[in-house]
């Protein structure tokens, strides 16, 4: 049995298993914000505990109930997260390809970049997608795997447009790219995807990584090859 306390006024108990900042009261779920309140949990973390097994498929549409019931109560609340205005060039680069487009992206617009760095860099072999049994064609066949990362983007609250760069792997973004996004919490925020290629399109990529960037407003994304003109690539990057 979980000690429980009392916590701005809400009896939660001490159980470290939830995700987050999420804390458990009676009956339901309750989260800390940016600035420390108490606020009871949304859908989107929900979700999330659902999706990370901490709790049951009974437990989490008896949560969902329990919000739509209280939805109007004054207790309840969605948080507001408030962005900044800058925008950031945030990619993952397996062959070094991406990384080129995306510092002239940065260049470009005068924003910041961010590398997504996996905490096991790929090796060649890794990249082999003519092996059945090479890394990422295992992970590219099984959805459900998020390649750990090693690296944040720091105080992403300041940014209100990510553009969001890696390479078409089995005509679909990576796996890393849903690792990366699932570490933020994204409402309210812009989504630009942008790849490179040999002459695969974007495909199913949208739809792949839509789940994991909830909250978010995720656009349809461009391919670009190698030798893009930087006046194309400017005013593709500026309607944003």
């Amino acid at each position: 049995m979980a000690e429980e306390k009392r916590f701005h006024g809400v009896e939660v108990n001490n159980n470290d298993t939830w995700p987050g900042n999420v804390v458990e009261g009676t009956g339901y779920l309750y989260r800390l914000n940016e600035k420390g309140e108490l606020v009871l949990n949304d859908r989107d973390t929900i979700e999330m505990c659902h999706r990370m097994g901490e709790i049951d498929d009974k437990e989490y549409e008896s949560e969902l109930a329990y919000l739509k019931e209280h939805e109007d109560h004054p207790d309840y609340q969605t948080i507001q997260i408030k962005r900044g205005g800058k925008k950031l060039v945030a990619f993952f680069s397996a062959s070094g390809i991406t990384r080129k487009l995306a510092k002239r992206m940065a260049d470009l617009i005068d924003a910041d970049l961010h590398e997504i760095e996996p905490e096991v860099p790929y090796t060649k072999a890794d990249l082999n997608w003519q092996d059945r049994n090479s890394r990422s064609s295992v992970e590219m066949q099984d959805k459900t795997i998020r390649p750990a990362v090693a690296n944040e983007v720091e105080n992403i609250d300041q940014y209100d447009t990510i553009f969001l760069g890696f390479p078409i792997w089995w005509y679909v973004a990576p796996t890393i790219i849903c690792t990366f996004l699932e570490q933020y919490d994204l409402r309210g925020m812009t989504i630009v995807p942008f790849a490179t290629s040999g002459s695969s399109q974007m495909g199913q990529t949208n739809k792949e990584i839509g789940p994991s960037a909830r909250g978010a407003n995720l656009l349809e994304g461009k391919r670009f090859p190698v030798n893009v003109p930087d006046e194309e690539l400017k005013a593709w990057m500026e309607q944003f």
